[in-house]
């Protein structure tokens, strides 16, 4: 026989925990000294391991003591199949979770590679999803009707992978004569591991932007002013003898941290003549 504190640390575990199970009626001790102290047995450490070994399956404790008290095989089955799809569903989720993670880690990155000064980078193919509306920059209804396209749009994202739900959204502007933006089709930037061979890419919505230089710069500050970055841009195209071909494609930096007007963080690229 051990007392409590010597069991507790024999099954790695805590002296409160034993005190529950004992309150629950799942594990008594094997007896009680006169001095109150419980008293435990090798018996007693078998079932507290059985006891945990249900517990980290997903049994609730309410099911191991059901189980305990009145033992039925095609009872344990069921709850142990019904565990094990619940058990799935949470991987899944997990799972999820993690690609979720890594395209806000993805998206982070790319966003601080590009700052405020003016700069030539190759790009790779990039797939556009291209929208009637986005949020943050076109608001033309009611609440119900702007819901309604949001949850449309939401799951024709989820159509291209988990990680599209929160693409960056952005459009494509040309400089009117003040050097102001002109704003045309507005997309979401699908995430780069979407081979543009892929059915899904083929699609009447969805456009190939081909690899090649960019001229990029990047903004932080009000949505307002946002047309600085856009005569920075063009101050470079035109102070390095760059030819740009093609619209400015303004896409937004990491739509998650894009909470109002004030608070807007993008990247304007547009393709110079090889």
């Amino acid at each position: 026989m051990v007392v409590t504190g010597e069991f507790a640390a024999l099954c790695q575990t805590t002296k409160n925990t034993l005190i529950h199970y004992d309150e629950l009626g799942l594990l008594h001790p094997s007896s009680r000294g006169a001095n109150g102290y419980r008293d435990y047995s090798i018996a007693d450490h078998s079932r507290f391991v059985l006891i945990r070994a249900l517990v980290e399956s997903g049994f609730s404790l309410a099911q191991v003591r059901a189980m305990l008290d009145s033992p039925e095989p095609s009872q344990l089955q069921e709850l142990a199949q019904k565990n094990r799809r619940e058990l799935r569903r949470r991987i899944d989720d997990l799972r999820r979770s993690e690609r979720l993670l890594a395209e806000v880690e993805r998206q982070v990155a790319e966003a601080q590679r590009v700052g405020d000064r003016p700069m030539v980078a190759v790009e790779q193919d990039r797939l556009l999803l291209l929208a009637k509306d986005v949020r943050g920059l076109v608001d033309d209804g009611s609440w119900e009707a702007q819901a309604a396209r949001d949850a449309g749009m939401f799951e024709r994202l989820s159509s291209f992978g988990v990680e599209a739900t929160i693409a960056p959204y952005g459009a494509t502007a040309h400089l009117d004569a003040s050097g102001s933006p002109v704003y045309e089709d507005l997309f979401y930037l699908l995430p780069s591991w979407i081979d543009s061979d892929d059915e899904l890419a083929s699609a009447s919505d969805v456009r190939l932007v081909t690899s090649g230089r960019f001229a990029k710069i990047g903004y932080a500050g009000a949505y307002s002013e946002v047309s600085r970055a856009y005569r920075a841009l063009s101050s470079f195209l035109e102070e390095g003898g760059l030819e740009a071909e093609g619209p400015i494609y303004e896409v937004s930096q990491t739509r998650l941290l894009d909470t109002d007007d004030a608070h807007c963080r993008c990247v304007l690229s547009v393709r110079v003549r090889e």
